[in-house]
This record gives structure tokens, C-alpha cells and sequence, in this order.
């Protein structure tokens, strides 16, 4: 496990760069309290299986967050923790990607892989994040937008 209990390792897939550096060198406190701060919110969420709880909470997230354009446009972005892309109702990739992962720890759904997908090998930019989880030892990606996809 990486900081904050989050998996820095998808087992059987070619390697993919994750989120991680950022996230546990960034300015927000060193612990669970980061992704944990929504109890209130992630309990509605919970559903009878763990694929229909992953479900609610990329609906609530597709429903409440919009993407925002015009930070996407900025080469380097700060990013948003959960609390402050709730608060906002926007956010770019990132900011999904944190927002659906501290969701989901809420709701015991564990452990939560944050992917940082390189779509360019030699650039900085035109990267992008999602969040994937194992169910029922199948692994798939929640991307801003319904339905979970299977990888």
C-alpha cells in the first residue's frame, strides 16, 4: 500500500504511472482524514453490492461535478482535494479521480487504484486520471462518467 492506503500496484497489467507522488507530496495533511471527510455524503451512496455501490458513486459524481474546461487548459494545475471539488461542483480528471477514490474508501470499498494515464509518451501534458477498483476479482475503471468500465 502507497500513502493514504490507496494501492500503487494494478497486479497482471503493464505498468502504468500512478497519481501517487503527487498526491502524498502535496500540500494536504499525511493521512486518511484527506480521503475520509465525507461520510455524510458516501453513506446515501451504499449499495446491496459492492458493483452497485461503485456505480452510485460514479452517478453521484457524473450528477453533482461538472468538468471544468478552463483549468484543463492550464499545463500545471494545483490539485483539488474531495472537500474543495464538492464545494466547487467542478473539477478536471484529477480532481474526479480523488473525489471518486475518497468516495469510495468511505464505503469500505478497498483497495482503490488512482491511475495516471500517460495518452502521450513524450509530453507533460495530455495525461489523465481515473480511478479503478477490483470486483469480484475483475478490475475496472470509474471515469467521471457512467457506466464502470471493465478493463
Amino acid at each position: 500500500m502507497g500513502c493514504f492506503g490507496l494501492s500503487t500496484h494494478l497486479p497482471n497489467f503493464h505498468p502504468i504511472n500512478i497519481l501517487m507522488e503527487e498526491i502524498c507530496h502535496s500540500s494536504h495533511p499525511q493521512d486518511l482524514s484527506y480521503f475520509l471527510s465525507f461520510l455524510h455524503l458516501s453513506l446515501p451512496l451504499k449499495g446491496n453490492t459492492t458493483s452497485d455501490t461503485a456505480w452510485n458513486v460514479l452517478k453521484w459524481v457524473e450528477e453533482n461535478i461538472e468538468y471544468n474546461d478552463m483549468k484543463a487548459l492550464i499545463l500545471k494545475t494545483k490539485l483539488q482535494s474531495p472537500v474543495e471539488t464538492v464545494n466547487k461542483g467542478d473539477g478536471i480528471c484529477s480532481d474526479y479521480a480523488l473525489l471518486t477514490a475518497s468516495l469510495l474508501l468511505n464505503l469500505d470499498i478497498n483497495p482503490v487504484y488512482i491511475l495516471n494515464i500517460k495518452l502521450y509518451k513524450d509530453s507533460e501534458s495530455g495525461g489523465h486520471a481515473a480511478v479503478a477498483v477490483e470486483l469480484n476479482g475483475d478490475y475496472f475503471i470509474l471515469d467521471q462518467h457512467l457506466p464502470v468500465m471493465h478493463i
